[in-house]
């Protein structure tokens, strides 16, 4: 009977093991030799547990068992960090991590500016996304080169968030590095073949307009506002609300520095209220991050609400077709 019950723990100890294969994506070839480490997710934060090498088929098996419920598994190739999170089902499996050559050609740029803004009678809030698309099999990066150049006003100080979610991540922050002259800061980052999604907020002062100016006037800038808001200025289109009734768009194209005059206050956090999240359905490691996560949360819901918009058939038209 003990020798039964010693059998059936080592057994479960043994499928609490995490197992998998590291895959090279650009040669779509395993990755052998490549170190691996396990990370567990707790309520202390990122821990790491164990560092293992992948064999010649790119596999590798961490034997320690970790008590945190979600963990993280991590790998760099060409000086890019790769990593995905592994649910408490995947961990007696086999899991897959993904990772890829690194390339400075071409230069990335963002496909989509998208500007919320909440003016209030204290303030006016700013949240940036920016949308990047890599279709290729390489992570476009050259260490010390700026993959997103932005504009901040004066006004708002030093106080500038950025986060960045890169493929099927998670927000993290990042620090931007602010140029000596012309209001813009800069920031490196890799675009791995994927969507990555930078998040810029900062706040103004109380204005009855908003002055910003663009590094890629090829990118469209979409402006969102609460329903009840107006914007004006030159070269200013209204799209049209999302299809919630509860944001307005505006679309700006092929400008470098525009100037929109607003009318009226509003919030767009309380889009969130029916969608969002849960605290519950939030790991403990990131509850001290919640208020840069909420922004980039509610940036992700209004651009969900846009793109629903624009390829509803209801909002075609023959004289315009839809953009994305």
């Amino acid at each position: 009977m003990k020798r039964l019950l010693v059998a059936l723990l080592m057994a479960g100890a043994a499928g609490a093991a995490v197992r998998g294969v590291v895959m090279n994506r650009t040669t779509d070839k395993p990755a052998a030799g490549i170190a691996v480490t396990l990370m567990s997710m707790s309520a202390a934060g990122m821990q790491p547990v164990e560092t293992v090498t992948t064999d010649a088929q790119g596999r590798f098996v961490f034997t320690k068992a970790p008590e945190a419920v979600h963990y993280l598994i991590e790998a760099q190739l060409d000086g890019v960090t790769y990593n995905r999170m592994v649910a408490p089902g995947e961990a007696v499996g086999e899991v897959e991590l993904a990772v890829y050559h690194a390339t400075d050609r071409p230069e990335p740029r963002p496909e989509q500016r998208i500007v919320f803004l909440e003016p209030a009678a204290d303030a006016l809030r700013v949240n940036e996304t920016w949308l990047y698309r890599n279709d290729g099999k390489r992570t476009l990066y050259a260490p010390g080169a700026a993959t997103l150049r932005f504009f901040v006003p004066e006004a708002a100080g030093n106080e500038v968030t950025v986060m960045v979610t890169a493929p099927g991540g998670m927000p993290v922050p990042r620090r931007a590095e602010r140029e000596p002259r012309g209001g813009f800061y800069r920031l490196a980052f890799p675009v791995k073949p994927g969507e990555t999604r930078f998040d810029v907020s900062y706040t103004l002062p109380a204005a009855s307009g908003f002055t910003t100016r663009m590094p890629y006037p090829q990118t469209p800038t979409r402006l969102v506002v609460p329903a009840g808001v107006t914007l004006r200025g030159e070269g200013v289109e209204a799209v049209g609300p999302d299809p919630t009734g509860r944001a307005m768009i505006y679309e700006i194209r092929g400008r470098r520095e525009f100037a929109v005059e607003i009318e009226g206050r509003g919030v767009l956090a309380e889009l969130s209220e029916d969608a969002g999240p849960s605290l519950e359905q939030i790991p403990p490691a990131i509850y001290d991050r919640l208020a840069w996560i909420l922004a980039p949360a509610a940036a992700a819901l209004f651009l969900g609400f846009w793109l629903l918009y624009r390829t509803s058939p209801a909002t075609k038209s023959p004289a315009r077709s839809p953009r994305r």
